[in-house]
């Protein structure tokens, strides 16, 4: 029987783990090494988070501090006091380079609290360095052979490279070749407070009498799937029982419960992939997305059906921070992350469910990393 490890979620086989976007985004060295660690452990360590983009470290950040003119942290022309556990700012943590990981321990007593002792005995076997005596981290793990601070990692130039350009790197060299760019930190965090709506808005989830972003969006979607008409006087209204009718009726047409909830099912049947320089009614919703979740301003001159290329490279800016490739098509993975889904949604040309993953129930990307690092200091 396969070795299962600890989660934030439940206990699942390495499998899983490898096949999630913060493990597959870390440097191949630190991947080789955790996976090795793990393997060694025989399920006495398990996985918690490794890459973070800077949007996630923002969410973190964010949660841990409040504005205060007396705070003790600066972070984007404010002052901050600490409300919880240390959390790096933006573009200070070692897992936006794909240099951290967090790991699980065996259980205790108390459900937030992991044994990692055999982390931090073997833990140097690997090539890694806890620190549980840093911040009283025994989960938290980096290359022994690096600087512990990513100020200073960076200062002395990156030696093995910058995510998400790790060209050159050889798994298990440790090493970068010269053309791998430093990280430019400023262009870095001057588009993630440009959509730090994005990240940290809730779930868009239409309900009858709801009148705000979910509303707008799914209008735009029922107009462009030609469910109701093309009437500009009609467009900026609530989501009312009329309405709730049509998206019950299109609901058991695609096989799904008609229950008139639009949620991330109902969303992947209503829209569409958006191919970069497409002309179509399906634009419309796809600006809507992007207006409420302040990526772009709430104009009429930002309400065409063309996706142009300011449109396209606002595109590209959301999923380079959400951990997506920048290529301005908006398809299953953009669509989910602008809409703020807790599952996929699962959006083809033609509006249907396509390429559902293996190991539907176990989505551990899908983790609240707010909730689960909430009692832990996040590096």
């Amino acid at each position: 029987m396969a070795t299962l490890y600890r989660t934030y979620g439940r206990d699942v086989p390495m499998e899983v783990i490898l096949r999630t976007r913060n493990y597959a985004g870390m440097h191949p060295t630190m991947q080789e090494r955790v996976r090795a660690l793990l393997e060694a452990s025989d399920g006495r360590a398990g996985w918690g988070n490794g890459l973070r983009t800077p949007q996630e470290q923002l969410r973190v950040f964010l949660s841990h501090h409040r504005v205060d003119p007396n705070g003790k942290v600066e972070f984007n022309g404010e002052r901050y006091t600490l409300v919880a556990s240390p959390a790096a700012k933006p573009g200070r943590s070692m897992h936006e380079v794909g240099l951290a990981a967090d790991l699980r321990g065996e259980p205790t007593s108390n459900p937030r609290i992991d044994d990692c002792r055999w982390v931090v005995e073997n833990a140097p076997r690997f090539g890694l360095v806890t620190f549980a005596d840093v911040n009283n981290e025994p989960w938290h793990v980096q290359p022994a052979e690096l600087d512990h601070a990513r100020r200073s990692y960076e200062a002395k130039g990156s030696a093995w490279g910058a995510y998400p350009n790790y060209r050159g790197v050889a798994a298990g060299s440790g090493n970068a070749t010269a053309e791998v760019p430093a990280p430019d930190a400023e262009k870095t965090m001057q588009v993630a407070q440009e959509i730090a709506a994005a990240g940290l808005a809730p779930a868009l989830v239409a309900r009858l009498g709801d009148s705000g972003p979910a509303a707008r969006v799914l209008i735009e979607a029922l107009i462009a799937r030609g469910l109701l008409s093309d009437d500009p006087s009609g467009r900026d209204r609530e989501y009312g029982a009329a309405d709730v009718e049509i998206v019950k009726q299109f609901q058991r047409d695609n096989g799904l419960g008609d229950d008139g909830e639009v949620g991330p099912k109902t969303w992947g049947k209503l829209l569409k992939v958006i191919e970069p320089g497409e002309d179509s009614p399906m634009v419309r919703a796809l600006k809507a997305v992007l207006i409420v979740r302040s990526i772009i301003k709430d104009s009429d001159a930002n309400m065409g059906s063309d996706y142009g290329p300011i449109t396209q490279q606002r595109v590209r800016d959301f999923q380079s921070l959400s951990g997506i490739d920048p290529i301005a098509k908006v398809g299953p993975q953009t669509w989910t992350a602008l809409l703020g889904a807790k599952s996929k949604v699962a959006v083809s040309d033609r509006g249907e469910e396509t390429d559902e993953p293996s190991f539907d129930d176990v989505d551990l990307d899908d983790l609240d990393l707010v909730a689960l690092l909430e009692d832990r200091p996040a590096t």
